[in-house]
């Protein structure tokens, strides 16, 4: 029987340790953008959670504000990264071209959207730290609850937007720049 050890000694010499190679601007694009989603289609939960007891887990409104921030933060890097990504598109059909036109513009919209929606959330959570006798439940619940329906509504034209995207790379074949690779990684 072989010690454990030398088997997992064994096995890490078969994967690299090394980072792999950066890829170009207009190909950072796919790896920027799933972070926003994921973390602003996250924010409603910890919006609910600070709805059902919003005394008692009123930190999960400052974890909401959080999520929303970095997700906003990281539309503006996908937006940028998804232009140069677009610039360096040069073949493709007129449909093809129309469902990135849409995914572009709706992207801007979006980015729009979640930066009121962070900004005036934000506002929300923070202004009962200066005005305290407006942390209770007959303030804080139906707020939450606004804020819940329009961050639902906002993450349905987060969905509509990333599901265009997903029709350019998997119904058209749109590929994000690949980095160049070293002749020792072919």
């Amino acid at each position: 029987m072989v010690p454990f050890a030398s088997v997992v000694c064994v096995n890490i010499g078969m994967f690299p340790l090394t980072p792999p190679p950066t890829p170009p601007f207009e190909g950072m694009h796919v790896l920027l953008v799933h972070f926003p989603v994921a973390l602003l289609m996250v924010a409603p939960v910890f919006m609910f959670l600070a709805m059902v007891l919003p005394i008692r887990l009123r930190w999960c409104s400052f974890s909401a504000v959080m999520l929303l921030v970095l997700g906003t933060a990281g539309l503006f890097a996908a937006t940028a990264t998804g232009i140069a990504a677009r610039d360096v598109v040069e073949e493709g059909s007129d449909e093809m071209f129309a469902v990135l036109a849409e995914h572009e513009q709706l992207a801007g919209v979006v980015r729009i959207v979640f930066s009121i929606v962070t900004v005036l959330y934000g506002l929300f959570v923070l202004l009962p730290i200066v005005i305290r006798r407006w942390i209770t439940a007959s303030y804080l619940v139906p707020v939450q609850l606004v804020f819940l329906i329009v961050l639902m509504a906002s993450n349905l034209l987060l969905a509509n937007t990333a599901h265009l995207g997903g029709r350019l790379v998997h119904q058209y074949g749109v590929h994000a720049v690949m980095a160049e690779t070293s002749s020792s990684e072919q």
